[in-house]
C-alpha cells in the first residue's frame, strides 16, 4: 500500500501525537517522575522523623530513669538550686 507524503505526513504527526500525549501528559511519564520524585522526598522526611521521634524516647527514658541527670537539666534549664547551694553567674566582658 503506497502513501502520498501528504498522507505520509499526517500519519507521522498522528504517530507522533500519539506517543508524546502518555509521554508528556499530567499523568504520564513526566507525572510518574514527579510522584517519584515526591515520594523519595517524603520518605527521606519521614526516615529523619522517625529517627528524632527514637532519640527524644531515649532521651526520654533517661530523664525518667536517671535522677542525676533530670538534677542537671533542671538546674541547666530552670536555674533551680537546693536549698544551701550557691548559684554563681559568670559574665563576660567585652574588652
Amino acid at each position: 500500500m503506497r502513501y502520498s507524503a501528504g498522507r505520509k505526513n499526517t500519519l507521522f504527526w498522528i504517530a507522533a501525537v500519539a506517543l508524546a500525549v502518555p509521554l508528556l501528559g499530567y499523568k504520564g511519564l513526566a507525572g510518574v517522575v514527579r510522584q517519584e520524585i515526591e515520594i523519595h522526598r517524603l520518605n527521606r522526611k519521614f526516615a529523619e522523623a522517625e529517627k528524632e521521634n527514637s532519640d527524644m524516647k531515649k532521651r526520654l527514658f533517661s530523664l525518667e530513669n536517671d535522677p542525676a541527670l533530670l538534677e542537671r537539666e533542671v538546674k541547666k534549664r530552670v536555674g533551680l538550686v537546693k536549698p544551701g547551694e550557691i548559684k554563681y553567674k559568670f559574665v563576660e566582658h567585652a574588652y
